[in-house]
């Protein structure tokens, strides 16, 4: 009997081991006092969203399937017209803020030819004036540029998702390119963690999706830190991320955005559509900060409420 007791045990073990796989395996709806409505709907191919002061959201993408040239507008508020600021020829890439002026990834051709060219061209990142719309090169040939973040010493990074690429560069505050500055496969979000330490990052072709660390001291240091293993979700293809200030992530995929919190549990907003950017809101006015907003590949805008209380997992 002294050795059936511990195969029992095992056994036992074994099965529950299974069991909690199993249930890991499944990333289910957020739950809690959450809702989502579609603001806005158009024939626009948007690719990234940012609010900035007055509640107004900047909004970067292609006016339409065959639309050749990358457009930014702004919006005042829910509802208000969409105002063109800018046109530039090529991809439409990332959004930042650097001060008070509008950092706009710009230029790239699409991996799979949309734009033409035998092969990607590589993007340049844009200065804009975000009240009138001027604008300057900031730096060229930066990758894709479909993500774009800035860091606290006042450096620019943009992601280089291009297919088969594995790099993030890096525009110094004097303007010198350091390529690459870290390597992560095709990444495309990033946002600093609130404790300044990491650079957390999407990678845009990876399957299952995943979210990486840099740490940004020692870039070298890169570690896959999210990665679900959820096989109804595995070609959700992450783009953009945010984050709340309790450090929980948002990031736009294939059928809505998820919310992964620090323990790395996740739950996804369900929508019909492949968002590509993401945004809280700013103030009490405009696109008022208690919301979070995503932008599609269909040409909507969504509001999403509730998403910083909303139940994971």
């Amino acid at each position: 009997m002294g050795r059936v007791v511990p195969a029992l045990v095992l056994a036992v073990l074994a099965s529950l081991s299974i069991a909690s796989s199993a249930t890991a395996k499944k990333v289910p709806e957020c739950a809690g006092q959450v809702s989502i409505k579609k603001i806005d709907d158009s024939e626009r191919k948007l690719r990234s969203a940012i609010v900035g002061g007055g509640g107004r959201m900047y909004v970067s993408g292609r006016s339409g399937e065959y639309d050749r040239m990358a457009r930014l507008w702004r919006i005042d508020r829910p509802g208000a017209k969409w105002v063109l600021l800018a046109s530039a020829t090529g991809g439409s890439g990332g959004l930042a803020w650097r001060g008070r002026k509008l950092l706009w990834g710009v230029g790239s051709y699409d991996p799979y030819g949309i734009y033409g060219g035998p092969r990607p061209r590589e993007a340049d990142i844009l200065e804009v004036n975000p009240s009138n719309g001027k604008h300057s090169v900031l730096a060229h040939r930066v990758g894709s540029a479909n993500g774009v973040a800035t860091l606290p010493d006042g450096s620019i990074l943009a992601s280089n998702s291009f297919l088969n690429s594995s790099n993030i560069n890096r525009v110094s505050p004097r303007g010198w390119i350091e390529r690459p500055w870290a390597e992560i496969k095709t990444p495309s979000g990033m946002v600093v963690g609130k404790y300044g330490e990491y650079m957390y990052v999407t990678s845009h072709y990876s399957v299952p999706p995943r979210i990486s660390t840099v740490e940004i001291d020692s870039p070298d240091n890169t570690t896959t830190w999210y990665q679900p293993t959820d096989e109804e979700r595995k070609f959700s293809y992450f783009s953009s991320i945010t984050r709340d200030g309790n450090n929980n992530f948002f990031v736009g995929a294939i059928g809505g955005v998820w919310k992964v919190r620090p323990g790395k549990k996740a739950c996804v907003f369900e929508i019909s559509d492949t968002l590509g950017g993401l945004t809280f809101g700013r103030g009490s006015k405009g696109f008022q900060g208690r919301y979070l907003f995503a932008v599609g590949e269909g040409g909507g805008l969504y509001r999403i409420s509730g998403a910083r209380r909303a139940i994971v997992g």
